[in-house]
C-alpha cells in the first residue's frame, strides 16, 4: 500500500475527486492531505483502490480513472436507480461509483432535491440526537477523537451492525458535508438608551427614546442592530416576525451611554446605578439595572443593563456567563481576599463575539504534577495541561524605560542591563489533530486562532505539528494565560468550552496591497519623495482600473479568490459569499468581471477608487505587506520547557543558543509554483498600531528555517510572523504580546530600508526603581497603581461564599465602575502626538534646508532654537507614547498616572500649556490654547470627497509655508497630480450612467415568456417604487441631521461621536430597508413560480427601464435583487461562453430514453398536434419553483395557435437535473403511448444538445 503522505499532488487530487471533496482547483498538498485524513483515507493499494483506516473492503474505484470519467457501468439500471445509488455512494457499502457522463449531477443539486443540508457542527449534533441518541453517542465519540462527521458515520456503520441501517436512514434524510462552517452570528436588535436624555418622574429615571417599532433604527429610536455577542446569546434571544420578516431581539440586555463622572454628574450617576432606569415599550413599563461593562465599554463610557423581572439574580446572571468571583480571590490561612476590580475586568470577556467548538470537551478533574504543571482530564478524549511560564534574557540593544522615582524616561543598554521578559505571553499550543478538527468544524484549518476558553483562559492557540514529541496532551496552556484560579472555576461547575474569536487568513489568501497608516509615517524617516515613489505606480493604474476587473480585484482584495466555483459544496459557497463582503466584490466575482459594464457597479468602483485616492492623498498609501499574528518561536519555547533550565528566580529560561537568533523572524509567503507556503528570505519591517514614537518599528531579517519550512509545507504557521525570543522585536511594537496581537509585515523596499536605517532604542512598557543595594529592579506596566484601596477589597471564608456575598461584591464593584467612569484620552493623545510629530518633521526640514518656515535664511540662534524644539517635541511624544499605553488600560488603574506626571504631561492635561509654535490662543480670558492642525490632517478630518479636499486646498495654498512637513508636502504633491488628472477622471464619471447590461442579458429573453415578464414586472415595479421612496427619505433625513450637527459647532471629539452615531443609524436603516424589501419580493406568490435566472433578468429590466432620469436610482437591482441578477448574469456568461467556444452545440448525451407524464387535460388529438409541432420547432425544457421552493421541470412544445411554447408534460425532476441546468433547448423526437388511462410521452433521440 502507498501511504497517503507518500502520494504526490496528482494522486491526491485523483482520490479527492473520486470522493467528491475537491472544493477548489487550487487546493495545495497540505489542504488535500487534511481533507483526505479527515475522511479516514490512509493510502492507495497496488491496484489503485482507496484504502481506509479500519477498512474491511477496499473501495472499488480505480483512482487513475478519476480525471477521465469511465463509460457508464450501470446501463441495465434505470436512471432513477443510478441516481439513488450514487447519492449515498460515499458511505453505503464503502463504495463510490464514479458518475458516468449520462448521469451528470452536481452534489449541491442532489442535496437540494433530496436531503436536508447540515451546515454546522451544532446542527449535526442536534440532528443526531433527535434522530437516534445511541447513534449520536457513538458517532460523536469518534468525532471527538479527530475524525470528520462523515467518516465517523462510516466507522459506526462498519463497527456496529445494529446501527448500520440507522446510519443509512440518517444519510437518506440529511446531507453531511466534508466540512462544516461556524455557527453563524446573526444580527440582533438591542435596546439602547442615552443616560444624558433620561427624565426623572415619580422617583424614576425614564428613557426618552422611542420603544414601539423594532425595525426603526433612526436617531431617537431605542433600538439598534448589532452582532450577536456571547452575552446576548446566553441571556436570551427571541425571534419576532414583523410583516413576515424575522428579527432576533435581545430580550434582557440594554446598552446605556453614560456621561463622564464629574462634579456635575456624580450624584445623578450614583442614583442611576442604585435605582436603575425604566423604559416604556409598547405601553409596558420595564425596569433595567446595571449588570456589567466590557473593557471596550469602559473606554467608551458605556455599560450593559439587564431587565429586572425576577428571572435572574446578579449571581445567577454571572454564573450564566461563566463568571465566578471566587476564581479571582486569593486564599491564605483559610480566608479568601478578593480585589473586586479584577472580576470587573474579566466579566467583559462574555461581551465578545465568538463561536463555540463542539468537538472539544474537557473533564473537570485536576492532577497537580511535581514540576508545577496542572493537567485537566476526565472521561473525554482531550486533556489540557497548564505549564509554567517561560522567560528569556535579552542582552542586545538599547531600550527606554520609566525611572519611577525621578519621573524621567531613561535610555539603557541591554548589554549592561539584561531584560528578563516573558515569552509566548498569551500563546497556547495545540496538536495538529486539534487543527484538523477545527478545520472540519469551521471550514478553516486551525493553524492559529484567537480563543476564549471558559471565562478564565484567553489568548491564541497555535498548532505545533510535532507537539506530541513534548507532551501527550492536545492543549498546552501557560499559567499567565489563565486569568484566575482554574481549580475554583472547575469546582464551581463551570465548563472549559473553547470559543473562537477569529481565525487569521493564510498567506495565500492575503491581499496584495495594504494601506499604510499615516501614524507609521511619523515614526519613520520617510520623505515626501519616498512616499511619491511608492504611490506613483498605483496612480498610473487608476484609469485602467475603471475598465479592468482583474486589476480592480487586486485592490479590493480578491486576487487570491479562485474562479472555480462549479464544484463547491454549499458550505464552501457560503464561506466564499462571506469573503465577498460588498456588492462590488460579489458582482465582480460572480459575473467574472462583466458587471463592471453596469452603471451601478461601475459607480461603486468609481467610489471605491475615489476613496482610495482620498486616502492616498492624506498619507495612507498602498504598500506590499500583510497583517499577521505575532508569535514567539514555538520550537524554542518547547525546547526550553523540555530542558527545564532555570534561573536564580526558579523560572524556566530559553537558553541563548536555542531558537531563532536576535533580529531573525520567519514569515510565510505563498509560492505559486510550489503551491504552498514557504519561508520568505530578506529584510522586512514589523509595525503595529497604535504607533506613536520612533523606536516602535522592528527592523528584522526574515530567514529560512528547515523546521518551520517543513511545517509551512503542511499548512502550519502560515498566518503568523514568528519572532525570536532573544530580542525586543515583539515588545517594541507598542508593548505587543502574543495573545492575538497582529503586526503589519512590510515588504515594500523603500519602507523596509527606512526602518533598517534607523537606530532608535526600543520603547518598553516597563519602569524601574533602585533598591537599597543600588540595583535596578524592573517591572512591567504602569508605575503608579490605580485608585483602588481597602474599600474595593473584601475578605470571606469558604463557607461564606454564596449568592448574597456575590450581590455584595457587585455593589462594591458599582462604586469602582463609577470612580473609573472617565472619558479616555486616547484620541486626544494620538492627535497631540500627530501635531507634534508633524511639526518636528517640518523643523527638521528647516534645519536641513537652512531656512525658516517662511523661506528666510535660518540664523544660528534660530537654528539652535529649532534643535531644542525638535528634542523637546520628541521627548513629549515619548511621554505621550507611555500615557497612551496606560490610557488603553485605564480601567485597570483608574488613570492615577495623571497626578504623578502633572508636570511632564502638562501640555496634554492643561490646555494653557500647549507649545506656542504649534497652537494658538482660543480663549483670551482663560488662556486656553488649541492645537494648530496640519493641512493634511484637517483635510482628512473635515472632508468627505476629493472635491472637498481640492476646495480646502485652493483656499489655503497661497498661505502655506515655504517649508512643509512630510505629509503636507505629500498632500501638495498629490493635489498637483489631481489637478492634471481630474478632467479625465470626471469624464469617466460622466460616462458611467451610459453603461448597462441590457444588451448583454438579451439572449436570456428567448427563454422567458412575455407573460412572465409582464407578471413579474407587475410585482417588482411597485416594490421598487416603495423602496426608492423610503431610501430617499432616509437620505434626506440624514442630510438634514448632518447639516444641523455642523451648525452646532461642537468640540471635535463630541462631533465625531455624534457623526458616528448618525452614520450608524443610517446604515442600520438601509440594512433594514433592504431586508424588508427583499422579504416583500420573496413573499409574493408570483415570484415563487419562476426560477432565479428569470427573476433576475426581469428585475434588471424593470430597474433600468424605469430609471431613465438624469440621476437614476439603480440600487434596487443590486442591493435588493443582487443575488437574482447575478444568477441571470452568470447564465448569460455561460451562454456567451458556449456560443463563443462552440460552432456546434455541446453534446450532453449520446443516447437516451426518458419519460414524461402528459398533462391530464390533453386529448389524443392535442397530443398528436403537439408531437407534430416538435418536428419543426423542437422542444424547450423549462423549470419553475413550486410553493415548497422545489423546481418542477416541464416539456414545452410550440403552440401554432399562440405562437408560443406551452408546458404540456412534467418530467422526472432528478432526471432533468442531469441534463437541463437552466433553460436549454433540446432537439429530440416525441412519441405518445396511452397507458393506464393517460398518455405517457416517450422522449427519444440520438442526442441531447445544449446551446
Amino acid at each position: 500500500m502507498k501511504h497517503i503522505k507518500d502520494m504526490n499532488v496528482k494522486e491526491l487530487y485523483a482520490v479527492a475527486k473520486v470522493l467528491g471533496i475537491r472544493g477548489r482547483s487550487k487546493m495545495n498538498k497540505a489542504e488535500l492531505l487534511e481533507s483526505l485524513i479527515m475522511e479516514g483515507v490512509v493510502g492507495m493499494d497496488k491496484n489503485g483502490a482507496i484504502v481506509y483506516e479500519n477498512q474491511n473492503t477496499n473501495m472499488e474505484v480505480d483512482v487513475t480513472m478519476a480525471n477521465n470519467q469511465p463509460a457508464n457501468t450501470n446501463e441495465q439500471k434505470t436512471t432513477e436507480e443510478v441516481v439513488t445509488m450514487n447519492n449515498n455512494a460515499n458511505i453505503n457499502n464503502n463504495q463510490t461509483t464514479v458518475e458516468g457522463a449520462d448521469v451528470k449531477m452536481t452534489r449541491q443539486q442532489k442535496r437540494a432535491m433530496e436531503r436536508e443540508f447540515i451546515k454546522t457542527m451544532g446542527q449535526f449534533i442536534k440532528a443526531l440526537n433527535n434522530f437516534d441518541p445511541v447513534l449520536a453517542e457513538e458517532a460523536l465519540n469518534i468525532v471527538k477523537k479527530g475524525r470528520s462527521a462523515r467518516n465517523a458515520l462510516r466507522i459506526v456503520k462498519e463497527r456496529n451492525g445494529k446501527l448500520s441501517v440507522i446510519v443509512d436512514d440518517f444519510l437518506n434524510q440529511y446531507y453531511v458535508p466534508r466540512k462544516f462552517k461556524p455557527d453563524k452570528k446573526a444580527q440582533v436588535v438591542v435596546r439602547k438608551v442615552n443616560a444624558r436624555e433620561l427624565v426623572f418622574e415619580n422617583g424614576k429615571f425614564i428613557a426618552t427614546e422611542r420603544f414601539n417599532d423594532i425595525t426603526d433604527y433612526s436617531v431617537g429610536s431605542g433600538y439598534m442592530r448589532t452582532s450577536v455577542s456571547d452575552l446576548l446569546e446566553e441571556t436570551g434571544l427571541e425571534t419576532y416576525s414583523v410583516e413576515g420578516l424575522s428579527l432576533n431581539v435581545s430580550t434582557r440586555i440594554m446598552v446605556v451611554d453614560l456621561p463622564e463622572n464629574n462634579e456635575e454628574n456624580e450624584e445623578f450617576l450614583k442614583q442611576l446605578f442604585a435605582k436603575g432606569l425604566y423604559i416604556r415599550e409598547n405601553g409596558v413599563e420595564k425596569h433595567f439595572v446595571y449588570a456589567l461593562r466590557s473593557n471596550a465599554q469602559a473606554r467608551t463610557l458605556k455599560a450593559m443593563f439587564i431587565l429586572n423581572d425576577g428571572k435572574y439574580t446578579i449571581a445567577s446572571f454571572l454564573r450564566k456567563l461563566g463568571v465566578e468571583p471566587i476564581v479571582y480571590a486569593k486564599l491564605k490561612d483559610g480566608v479568601y481576599t478578593l480585589d473586586v476590580t479584577k472580576p470587573d475586568k474579566r466579566k467583559g470577556l462574555s461581551a465578545t463575539n465568538t463561536f463555540p467548538l463542539f468537538s472539544f470537551v474537557f473533564g473537570n478533574k485536576i492532577r497537580k504534577e511535581a514540576n508545577g504543571d496542572i493537567v485537566v482530564y476526565g472521561k473525554t478524549p482531550f486533556k489540557l495541561r497548564v505549564v509554567n511560564d517561560v522567560y528569556a534574557y535579552v542582552k542586545n540593544g538599547k531600550f527606554v524605560v520609566v525611572d519611577k522615582d525621578n519621573k524621567k524616561l531613561v535610555e539603557l543598554d541591554a548589554s549592561k542591563f539584561p531584560q528578563k521578559l516573558i515569552v509566548g505571553d498569551g500563546t497556547c499550543f495545540v496538536s495538529p489533530r486539534v487543527a484538523h478538527i477545527i478545520g472540519q468544524e469551521t471550514g478553516k484549518f486551525g493553524a492559529a486562532f484567537q480563543h476564549r476558553t471558559g471565562n478564565i483562559i484567553k489568548g491564541m492557540f497555535v498548532a505545533v505539528p510535532d507537539l506530541h514529541k513534548y507532551y501527550e496532551e492536545d492543549f498546552i496552556v501557560f499559567k499567565s494565560s489563565i486569568k484566575g484560579n482554574l481549580e475554583e472555576f472547575l469546582k464551581a461547575g463551570h465548563a472549559l468550552e473553547i470559543r473562537v474569536a477569529r481565525i487569521n487568513p493564510t498567506a495565500r489568501t492575503m491581499k496584495q496591497y495594504t494601506m499604510f497608516p499615516y501614524q507609521f509615517v511619523h515614526i519613520l524617516n520617510l520623505s515626501a519623495e519616498d512616499m511619491w515613489n511608492i504611490v506613483k505606480k498605483h496612480l498610473d493604474l487608476v484609469k485602467q482600473m475603471m475598465n479592468d476587473p482583474e486589476l480592480l480585484k487586486k485592490y479590493v482584495g480578491m486576487a487570491h479568490i479562485d474562479d472555480d466555483i462549479a464544484d463547491m459544496d454549499e458550505t464552501e459557497a457560503e464561506e466564499l459569499d462571506k469573503a465577498l463582503t460588498t456588492t462590488l466584490t460579489k458582482a465582480l466575482f460572480y459575473s467574472k468581471g462583466i458587471a463592471l459594464n453596469d452603471a451601478y457597479i461601475k459607480g461603486l468602483a468609481f467610489r471605491f477608487i475615489s476613496i482610495m485616492i482620498r486616502r492616498w492623498m492624506t498619507g495612507q498609501i498602498p504598500v506590499e505587506g500583510h497583517y499577521k499574528y505575532l508569535i514567539q518561536d514555538p520550537k524554542a519555547i518547547l525546547e526550553a520547557l523540555k530542558a527545564n533550565q532555570r534561573d536564580e528566580d526558579g523560572d524556566i529560561i530559553v537558553p541563548e543558543h536555542v531558537g531563532l537568533r536576535p533580529g531573525q523572524v520567519v514569515v510565510a509567503v505563498h509560492n505559486e509554483e510550489l503551491d504552498h507556503e514557504v519561508c520568505y528570505e530578506g529584510k522586512v519591517a514589523l509595525l503595529r498600531n497604535p504607533a506613536v514614537t520612533q523606536g516602535e518599528a522592528a527592523a528584522v531579517e526574515a530567514v529560512h528555517d528547515d523546521y518551520y519550512a517543513a511545517a509551512l509545507k503542511e499548512g502550519f504557521y502560515s498566518n503568523v510572523v514568528i519572532v525570536s525570543c532573544h530580542d525586543f522585536a515583539l515588545v517594541r511594537q507598542g508593548g505587543a504580546d502574543t495573545d492575538g496581537d497582529t503586526s503589519f509585515v512590510v515588504f515594500e523596499p523603500i519602507i523596509v530600508e527606512s526602518v533598517h536605517n534607523m537606530d532608535k532604542p526600543a520603547i518598553l512598557d516597563r519602569y524601574f526603581v533602585v533598591n537599597e543595594k543600588g540595583e535596578y529592579v524592573f517591572k512591567d506596566g504602569c508605575p503608579w497603581p490605580g485608585a483602588g484601596g481597602d474599600e474595593f477589597v473584601i475578605k470571606f471564608k469558604p463557607e461564606e461564599y454564596n449568592d448574597e456575598l456575590i450581590e455584595r461584591i457587585h455593589e462594591i464593584e458599582k462604586k469602582w465602575v463609577l470612580r473609573t467612569l472617565q472619558q479616555n484620552k486616547i484620541g486626544y493623545l494620538t492627535d497631540a502626538a500627530t501635531v507634534l510629530a508633524d511639526k518636528k518633521r517640518q523643523l527638521v526640514y528647516c534645519i536641513r534646508k537652512g531656512m525658516d518656515v517662511d523661506g528666510t535664511p535660518l540664523h544660528p540662534a534660530k537654528r539652535n532654537f529649532y534643535y531644542q524644539l525638535v528634542h523637546d517635541f520628541q521627548h513629549k511624544i515619548d511621554w505621550i507614547r507611555y500615557a497612551q499605553g496606560w490610557e488603553i488600560d485605564r480601567a485597570k488603574h483608574g488613570g492615577a498616572y495623571e497626578s504623578h506626571l502633572a508636570e511632564q504631561l502638562a501640555f496634554v492635561l492643561d490646555e494653557t500649556c500647549l507649545p506656542e509654535i504649534c497652537s494658538y490662543v482660543a480663549n483670551k480670558k482663560t488662556g486656553r490654547r488649541v492645537w494648530i492642525k496640519p493641512l493634511w490632517f484637517r483635510v482628512m478630518r473635515k472632508t468627505q470627497t476629493i472635491e472637498e479636499m481640492e476646495a480646502m486646498y485652493e483656499e489655503v495654498k497661497h498661505k502655506l509655508p515655504k517649508v512643509l512637513s512630510v505629509l503636507d508636502q505629500h498632500f501638495v504633491n498629490m493635489m498637483e497630480w489631481w489637478s492634471a488628472f481630474k478632467a479625465e477622471f470626471k469624464q469617466i464619471q460622466k460616462e458611467i450612467e451610459k453603461h448597462n447590461l441590457v444588451a448583454f442579458l438579451s439572449p436570456l429573453g428567448r427563454f422567458v415568456q412575455p407573460e412572465a415578464v409582464e407578471e413579474l414586472t407587475s410585482v417588482l415595479k411597485p416594490i421598487m417604487t416603495d423602496y426608492n421612496i423610503r431610501k430617499k427619505a432616509i437620505l434626506d433625513s440624514y442630510k438634514q441631521q448632518k447639516e444641523d450637527l455642523l451648525k452646532e459647532e461642537l468640540p471635535h471629539d463630541v462631533f465625531e461621536q455624534r457623526m458616528e452615531a448618525l452614520e450608524k443609524a443610517r446604515k442600520q436603516q438601509f440594512d433594514a430597508l433592504e431586508d424588508e424589501t427583499l422579504h416583500a419580493v420573496k413573499s409574493s406568490d408570483v415570484i415563487e413560480k419562476y426560477d432565479d435566472v428569470t427573476i433576475g433578468y426581469v428585475a434588471y429590466l424593470v430597474t433600468y427601464s424605469a430609471n431613465r432620469t438624469s440621476k437614476p436610482s439603480l440600487s434596487f437591482a443590486w442591493k435588493v435583487m443582487g443575488d437574482f441578477v447575478l444568477k441571470a448574469i452568470q447564465k448569460a456568461v455561460e451562454l456567451e461562453s458556449s456560443t463563443a467556444a462552440n460552432t456546434e452545440p455541446t453534446v450532453l448525451a449520446d443516447k437516451f430514453v426518458l419519460q414524461a407524464y402528459v398533462a391530464p387535460h390533453l386529448t389524443k388529438e392535442q397530443v398528436a398536434q403537439m408531437i407534430a409541432a416538435t418536428k419543426e420547432h423542437g422542444v424547450v425544457i423549462t423549470r419553475r419553483r413550486n410553493d415548497k421552493g422545489v423546481y418542477n421541470y416541464y416539456v414545452c412544445v410550440f403552440n401554432p395557435a399562440t405562437g408560443k411554447y406551452d408546458p404540456v408534460a412534467v418530467l422526472f425532476q432528478n432526471i432533468v437535473e442531469n441534463f437541463f441546468l437552466g433553460s436549454t433547448i433540446a432537439k429530440v423526437s416525441l412519441d405518445a403511448v396511452y397507458t393506464s388511462g393517460r398518455y405517457v410521452v416517450n422522449i427519444a433521440g440520438s442526442r441531447i444538445v445544449k446551446w
